[in-house]
C-alpha cells in the first residue's frame, strides 16, 4: 500500500481524472483535512467539474476508494506468482505494512474511513476490499503449498487468521503507541509462519528491516 495503485492508470474519462486527483489529495493531506479546493488543485481541469459530478466530499472518497480498488483487482489478474515467498514478504511489508517505515498518510486515512464504515455506505467497500485482499493471501499460500515451498495446511484458514491479525496489528500501528514497537509482532508472526506454512528455511527475520528471503 505504500506503492502508489494508480501510477501508471491512464484515466479513460473527466470523472477518471477527479477521482485520481481525490486520490493524490488524500494521500497528502488525510480525510479530515481534505477540501474540493485542494482536490482541485491536483486536477489539470477547472475544479467546476468536481462540483458538476459530485454533490459532496464523502460520495467522492467513496467512488475513489472503489476506483483504486477496481484497478487493484485488475492488476491481481496480469500478476503471475513466480515466488511465493516473495509474493508472501511482499504482501506483509507493502500491502500490510509489516516494514521498519512508518504507515504513510493514505494508510492513516484509510484506517478512519475503516473506523466509520460500521455506520455508512464504506460497509460494503471495506468488506469488498477484505475480501480481495483475503482472496489474494490465500491464492500466495495456495500456490506455495503446490509448488513444494510451504508445508500442506488450509490455505484459507490460514488467510484468515493471517489476514484478520494483520488488520489488527495495521489498525493499532494508526492509531496508538505500540509498547515495545512493530519488532515483537513481526516476530510472533514468523513463528506463525513457521508452525503454519513451514518457511523458516526459505524466510528469516530482522528486527529492524523486517522479513527477507535468504
Amino acid at each position: 500500500m505504500n506503492e502508489d495503485p494508480l501510477e501508471f492508470v491512464d484515466p479513460e474519462t473527466t470523472q477518471d481524472e477527479i477521482l485520481i486527483a481525490t486520490y493524490r489529495a488524500l494521500s497528502k493531506y488525510g480525510y479530515a483535512e481534505l477540501t474540493i479546493s485542494k482536490i482541485g488543485d491536483e486536477f489539470d481541469k477547472s475544479p467546476s467539474l468536481i462540483y458538476h459530478h459530485y454533490e459532496d466530499k464523502e460520495a467522492l472518497i467513496f467512488d475513489c476508494l472503489e476506483f483504486m480498488l477496481e484497478h487493484f483487482e485488475a492488476s491481481l489478474v496480469e500478476t503471475t506468482i513466480e515466488d511465493p515467498n516473495e509474493a508472501l514478504i511482499n504482501f506483509l511489508e507493502v500491502g500490510m505494512c509489516l516494514g521498519p517505515d512508518e504507515p504513510d498518510q493514505l494508510i492513516r486515512t484509510l484506517t478512519q474511513l475503516r473506523a466509520r464504515a460500521s455506520h455508512n455506505d464504506f460497509y460494503e467497500h471495506f468488506s469488498r476490499s477484505d475480501r480481495v485482499f483475503q482472496d489474494h493471501l490465500e491464492m500466495i499460500i495456495s500456490e506455495g503449498i503446490e509448488e513444494g515451498k510451504f508445508q500442506d495446511c488450509d490455505p484459507e484458514q490460514v488467510a484468515t487468521m493471517l489476514f484478520t491479525t494483520l488488520t489488527g496489528i495495521l489498525y493499532r500501528r494508526t492509531t496508538s503507541d505500540i509498547e515495545g514497537g512493530i519488532a515483537p509482532l513481526r516476530t510472533e508472526l514468523t513463528h506463525y509462519l513457521e508452525s503454519r506454512l513451514g518457511i523458516n528455511s526459505e524466510v528469516e527475520i530482522d528486527s529492524n528491516k523486517g522479513f527477507y528471503t535468504k
